[in-house]
């Protein structure tokens, strides 16, 4: 007999992201997470003769990014150094070790002597020296003194003037040095063919963030430290790869885009390097390679361009609530589906014919999967044993005007309550994958309805642009008609249909409960509130006349009325108030803010404030038993 779901099954969750195949493709690496250690990594080796994965990293470390040479040779990036992030080769130790601070991306040249990666050092005032010496003379932690927009990350906490530089260690020599740093810390890189170069992307203006975005390409020679500007787009670069001659380079990249927030359609181009030529393609299809899809039971994954020849690549795509993979034919000028799965699909090496990655499912978190032409073959699945105890709920498609799904609720043959979840973002989506929390709904009782409103990417530009400067009208009028919907089904009872959201959703949530009553209960969670409040406590700092016309020092009346604060005044909803004391995306002032407002109005409510040791990001990636407790608190308070 199946079992009911429960919030501790989160514990049985793994995640995998970086698929690699070995040189003589016999064999693929996978970087694998348990949300039991939510900051550890093991790098597992698989085979196709069906073995077990053999555990190639061991201990208490977070061991990603796993690397092939040509030769063989795996290299991966880990924190086992304590205090040092470093580059390592299998069997042989730490190839790389830097000083404290943090090591981003890292490549491989062709020929493996060389290894250019991105690090970002930690402010001499806090260092472990530094505090070691301030508690041995009894001294107070120094201030902060901030001088630079943004000066803090949500999940990687307050930097100031630390930033990201390009560095290159050289293996034969043993040595390390910066070649290339810019304001934004922000670097696209990759080698030349040859290993004689790099071609980077990045900012090179003095405080890009509050410009438009914009890249440029440069080519830096290394043995003459030389740098040669090549013809790039108009816009900011996402993603670059090079072909597998080294004469051509493609690249993602977004135009117009009147700041870092701006929401466009995604370009795809090409750098002819032999010719110094830039063609772009497929101009007119309105495109988004990366919309980011939401879900609490995978890692987020990055914009990957995979050569299949020197005229075709696969590459991500979004589309209509699903992240698939779609084939580009350079030579001609075709863009071709290559998968229509539901869920969402990622693809991060390939190999004659057949293309490596991971999928997130309707029924199962992250898998290692191949992928050709015809099928998505699973290999040695990490999830399904304990999935196969336990009845889950199968998300049927909405009619198509909603964009979105149900979720039945399990085993419930009568009217019963439901739930309306709404995403964060909004520069988001949801899918039909695996989605834990949702699932807890259903096991509970509940039917659940999730769409992507208005403000949603993966439909298109417009529908993506359509509420810059007046959040609150277009989506919550989608959401409205998908409460309607949802009341109108006969597995409803109407009176009992409540509604959660975290972050945009939190907003949508306190807009909902502020003008409407007919809502059961309701969760606002990370929320936006008040945006006078917000305009310069986020790690995203807002652009004076950006997704809202005006400013905090001009004119309010956008802002002020989008704040769903603004409209408290007749909220009669029982709400419960979720946040993180160490949320640097909406400050935990936010939903402080709401739950004041239904204590004066008295209204039921009450609030949960998790630890300065958590951040925006908590319920996809915050300690396990913290998020277990968060699970608890939504069923308790919607019961």
């Amino acid at each position: 007999m199946q079992r009911t779901l429960k919030p501790q099954d989160l514990l049985q969750i793994k995640s995998v992201s970086d698929v690699q195949l070995s040189p003589d493709g016999k064999q693929i690496i996978v970087a694998v997470k348990s949300v039991r250690s939510p900051s550890q990594y093991q790098i597992h080796l698989y085979d196709w003769a069906g073995k077990k994965p053999k555990k190639l990293t061991k201990g208490p470390f977070s061991d990603t990014r796993p690397r092939f040479t040509k030769n063989g040779e795996l290299y991966y990036l880990s924190n086992r150094k304590k205090d040092q992030p470093g580059i390592y080769r299998l069997g042989e130790g730490a190839v790389v070790l830097m000083p404290e601070g943090a090591i981003g991306n890292y490549a491989l040249s062709p020929d493996g002597d060389k290894i250019a990666f991105l690090y970002r050092s930690v402010a001499e005032s806090n260092t472990k020296q530094a505090k070691s010496d301030r508690k041995k003379n009894k001294e107070s932690e120094p201030p902060l003194e901030v001088t630079r927009l943004p000066w803090k990350l949500d999940g990687d906490g307050e930097h100031n003037n630390q930033v990201f530089a390009l560095y290159l260690h050289d293996q034969k020599k043993n040595s390390t040095e910066k070649i290339l740093e810019c304001d934004s810390g922000e670097i696209l890189f990759v080698w030349s063919e040859d290993s004689k170069s790099i071609i980077c992307a990045y900012d090179e203006r003095t405080q890009p963030f509050m410009l438009p975005g914009e890249s440029i390409l440069s080519q830096i020679d290394l043995k003459g430290n030389e740098t040669k500007r090549l013809p790039s787009p108009n816009g900011e670069i996402y993603a670059l790869s090079l072909s597998p001659s080294g004469k051509n380079l493609a690249l993602v990249y977004q135009a117009n885009a009147p700041h870092k927030w701006g929401v466009r359609r995604q370009k795809f181009g090409i750098v002819e390097l032999e010719h110094n030529k830039f063609k772009e393609f497929f101009d007119d299809k309105d495109m988004m390679f990366d919309g980011h899809a939401l879900g609490d039971a995978r890692d987020a994954a990055e914009l990957t361009l995979l050569w299949t020849s020197e005229s075709s690549l696969i590459a991500p795509w979004s589309e209509r609530g699903a992240h698939r993979l779609v084939a580009l034919d350079l030579y001609k000028e075709e863009l071709l589906p290559l998968t229509t799965n539901e869920g969402d699909i990622y693809a991060t090496a390939y190999r004659d014919g057949v293309a490596y990655g991971w999928q997130c499912s309707p029924s199962s978190p992250t898998e290692v999967v191949e992928i050709t032409d015809t099928e998505i073959k699973e290999r040695h699945v990490l999830n399904r044993d304990w999935l196969a105890e336990i009845e889950l709920s199968t998300p049927v498609e909405l009619p198509k005007e909603f964009n979105g799904w149900t979720l039945p609720a399990v085993g419930r043959a009568k009217k019963g309550p439901a739930i309306i979840s709404v995403h964060g973002g909004p520069a988001g989506f949801y899918t039909a994958g695996f989605f834990l929390e949702m699932q807890l709904y259903a096991a509970q009782g509940w039917s659940v309805y999730f769409c992507n409103p208005r403000g949603s990417t993966s439909y298109g530009e417009d529908h993506a642009r359509s509420i810059l400067g007046e959040w609150g009208k277009k989506d919550w009028a989608d959401i409205e008609a998908l409460t309607q919907y949802a009341k109108a089904q006969p597995s409803t009872d109407p009176k009992r249909i409540s509604i959660v959201g975290g972050s945009y959703g939190g907003f949508m949530v306190n807009w909902a409960i502020s003008h409407s009553t007919e809502y059961y209960r309701a969760v606002s969670d990370r929320c936006v509130s008040n945006f006078l409040s917000k305009w310069g406590n986020s790690d995203y700092v807002m652009v004076p006349d950006g997704w809202w016309p005006g400013t905090v020092y001009g004119d309010i009346t956008a802002l002020w009325e989008s704040s769903p604060i603004k409209h408290f005044a007749n909220v009669k909803t029982p709400t419960l108030v979720v946040h993180s004391v160490g949320d640097l995306r909406c400050h935990v002032e936010q939903g402080e803010q709401v739950y004041s407002a239904l204590k004066h109005l008295g209204v039921e409510t009450k609030m949960i404030r998790y630890p300065a040791t958590t951040s925006h990001g908590m319920s996809r990636n915050g300690p396990p038993d913290l998020r277990i407790h968060r699970l608890k608190a939504y069923l308790d308070w919607l019961k």
